[in-house]
């Protein structure tokens, strides 16, 4: 599982595509809009009841009622900017310092 899905946890969709389920083509997302992940769910896909084929990642996200969720591939986590830069401080220590 991704380390950074998990419930409270904004994310920013990147695939809007409309998911076809049992006949019905449904899309409530929108590319590049931000959402908040409500849960996370794990699904082993299987090919005739014996084989296990996979495991699939699904979100639900605040505000949107749907009954199976989104596949996690569909999102990245929202990085602000102050978030971003303090991921890289530490190698700003000393530049522009005379030694």
């Amino acid at each position: 599982m991704s380390a950074w899905a998990r419930p409270g946890v904004k994310c920013v969709c990147v695939d809007d595509r409309p998911a076809v389920k049992s006949g019905v083509t449904t899309s409530y997302l929108v590319k590049g809009n931000t959402y908040v992940i409500s849960s996370v769910q794990s699904e082993t896909l299987r090919h005739y009841r014996t084989l296990q084929v996979g495991t699939i990642i699904s979100v639900k996200l605040s505000g949107i009622d749907t009954r199976t969720g989104y596949n996690l591939e569909r999102f990245r986590p929202l990085i602000t900017q102050s978030d971003d830069i303090a991921l890289f401080a530490h190698h700003l220590d000393g530049v522009g310092v005379d030694a």
